[in-house]
């Protein structure tokens, strides 16, 4: 039977590399990294975690293109209406924007 200390290097060294994974904010990359470590990840109970972490990044990463998208169209409106994009964001809410 291997000792705990024999052990620990291993495991480290496994949450490590998603930690590493995880700051390079690859979606796909990190997918791929939990889907093979998932024997390891569900016999310490952390596979649950790791998919938290996954939906997390998929939801920045939504926000992030969202963010971009209505930033571009209100420059745009702003362009066109002849004003500055602050004064568009003043005027602007949520709703009013077309998706």
């Amino acid at each position: 039977m291997p000792s705990l200390h024999t052990n620990i290097p291993n495991i480290c060294r496994l949450y490590t590399n998603l930690l590493q994974v995880a700051a390079d904010k690859d979606v796909d990359k990190f997918a791929a990294t939990v889907a093979q470590m998932t024997p390891y990840l569900e016999k310490h109970n952390n596979l649950g975690l790791a998919k938290q972490a996954l939906d997390r990044m998929k939801q920045n990463d939504v926000k992030k293109f969202r963010t971009m998208y209505v930033s571009l169209k209100l420059s745009k409106m702003a362009q066109h209406l002849k004003i500055s994009v602050e004064q568009v964001e003043k005027y602007s809410t949520e709703n009013d924007i077309i998706w």
